[in-house]
């Protein structure tokens, strides 16, 4: 009787493979620990779709045994995942029984927490889990995507006042009696193509700033969201997008304010959208530049350039949800780059023919129908990346000189024009992307180039591709023979080869020559590269 029982318990419950994280840096960098007061903060942090319990239907997931499918085994299934990942953050989407289950089993682990429902009559939501003895929340918003329509109907009336203000008196009275200034606007209501009930999907996010409780005590901004679902509403989902984005864009802006200090930003979850789509080309702003010229439109107005952790690492997934009527990747980590994070290792994911994911999920070994995915992130002040710079004993002029250029430059003010085209509504209409500039003063001529990907308008340092191993040479233990004389080289010149790993050079002349060299390997002069 006993191994009947035994064997009967077995049958009922799941034992959750979970994963690890791995390093992506392709040799260890030189630890300003060494000689600096302040370490480099370090926090982790995991994007995971749990499958709300209201969705698990069994004609949803014939493919799944049926205790796989029960809220018994799969709440402390994903209760178990979630507690071995042990990530500093916790971002989930699909949450539902948050206060019954999730709020109160994740306090008694460590972790505080912050919750959005779903409106209507949707039961589950977005949620950020923290530990508290890792990070402190000191501000919160939430995104509520509905809040698109109003700003459709706004966008409505005040274009109908205008058109309104334009007609001669006696046609205004006439038209306000008969209706028909009201026309436009009930055309499409109730029908699909009616934004306001097309825009009303009751998809929310909830995006806060937290202080880690490091040594400098940085200041993290965390988002997390879910964007409508279906393929068909392609629209839909890239105005969602572009309402995050300048929610975001605010929330920072809001913070930078109120703390009176900068803040490094991570946003994440299940997007229903594939590499290469418009919602993730959009997202993705900071990646590869797109032939659709209404894509890099919106990409030029972007209010913050963001880029995926795994896409500038070691590229996206091969999927992240797994059944078998669809496996593709869905779910992703986008942080803003800057001088001051970078990502240091990611979370495993299985390959496609993994006996853990075989036949589809949710299984014995997964929860859930989606994967989880997750970083580690590196953080550094400003100080401590001059800090950085000075352990090199690079001397004046001063190492900035990149930067204080392209402020100088103004290269990131975009047209100068002073007229604006308008945009997917724009800021006069209350809403969040701006038009193209459409003035006659044009765009500066003088850019700088980059070193890294040869595109012009940034440096090196402010370059997504820094975050590329293929790009990292080999490390050398002694910081000063990683660099190459501070020699002033005229364009067109030949750099001498001393054998070091990088030639770094302060003066401005050849930076926006685009003249780098590396090693025996790689030489360029001006635009013209050879190879050794």
């Amino acid at each position: 009787m006993s191994s009947v029982s035994v064997s009967a318990s077995a049958e009922t419950t799941i034992t959750p493979k979970v994963p690890k994280f791995f390093s992506i840096q392709h040799t260890p960098p030189p630890s300003p620990t060494q000689h600096h007061p302040h370490a480099i903060s370090t926090f982790s942090l995991v994007s995971y779709n749990i499958l709300a319990q209201a969705y698990v239907k069994n004609f949803y997931f014939p493919h799944s045994p049926s205790h796989c499918l029960s809220w018994k085994a799969r709440s402390q299934a994903v209760l178990t995942v979630l507690k071995k990942l042990g990530a500093d953050f916790l971002c989930l989407q699909e949450v539902d029984e948050y206060e019954s289950f999730y709020k109160g089993n994740m306090e008694r682990n460590g972790y505080s927490s912050i919750y959005i429902q779903r409106g209507g009559y949707r039961r589950d939501g977005c949620g950020i889990f923290f530990k508290h003895d890792r990070a402190e929340l000191i501000l919160q918003e939430d995104i509520d995507y509905n809040d698109l329509v109003n700003s459709i109907q706004n966008e409505n009336l005040l274009i109908n006042d205008e058109q309104n203000d334009k007609k001669a008196p006696e046609t205004r009275d006439a038209e306000v009696k008969s209706g028909s200034t009201l026309k436009g606007i009930s055309q499409d209501r109730g029908g699909p193509n009616d934004p306001r009930v097309r825009l009303k999907r009751d998809c929310v996010g909830i995006m806060a700033a937290f202080r880690l409780k490091h040594s400098h005590n940085p200041i993290v901004i965390v988002a997390t969201t879910h964007l409508y679902w279906d393929p068909a509403w392609a629209d839909v989902k890239l105005a969602q997008a572009k309402y995050l984005v300048s929610r975001l864009a605010q929330f920072k802006a809001l913070v930078s304010n109120i703390f009176n200090c900068a803040s490094s930003l991570i946003l994440t979850g299940d997007f229903n959208s594939v590499p290469g789509d418009k919602v993730y080309q959009y997202l993705s702003s900071c990646n590869e530049s797109s032939s659709s010229e209404t894509v890099q439109n919106d990409r030029e107005n972007v209010p913050i350039r963001l880029c995926s952790v795994y896409n500038i690492t070691k590229g996206e997934p091969k999927f992240t949800n797994c059944t078998p009527k669809f496996t593709n990747t869905l779910d992703y980590i986008f942080f803003s780059p800057s001088d001051s994070i970078k990502p240091v290792s990611l979370l495993e994911l299985p390959e496609s023919d993994s006996y853990d994911v075989v036949g589809g999920l949710p299984n014995s070994s997964h929860p859930s129908d989606h994967l989880p995915i997750g970083a580690e992130f590196e953080i550094s002040t400003p100080q401590e990346v001059q800090y950085m710079l000075q352990s090199h004993d690079i001397s004046t002029p001063s190492a900035n000189i990149a930067t204080q250029m392209r402020h100088s430059l103004n290269l990131n003010s975009g047209p100068s024009g002073t007229s604006s085209g308008r945009g997917f509504f724009t800021p006069s209409r209350g809403f969040f992307t701006p038009g193209r500039g459409r003035g006659r003063g044009g765009r500066n001529n003088i850019m700088l180039v980059c070193q890294l990907c040869n595109r012009p308008g940034h440096i090196a340092s402010h370059c997504y591709h820094r975050f590329d191993i293929s790009l990292q040479g080999q490390y050398n233990s002694n910081p000063n023979n990683n660099f190459a004389p501070n020699t002033h080289t005229p364009f067109g010149s030949q750099f001498q080869n001393t054998n070091q790993q990088a030639f770094f050079t302060f003066f401005g002349d050849s930076l926006p020559n685009n003249a780098w060299y590396i090693g025996m390997v790689h030489r360029q002069r001006g635009n013209q590269p050879h190879n050794n």
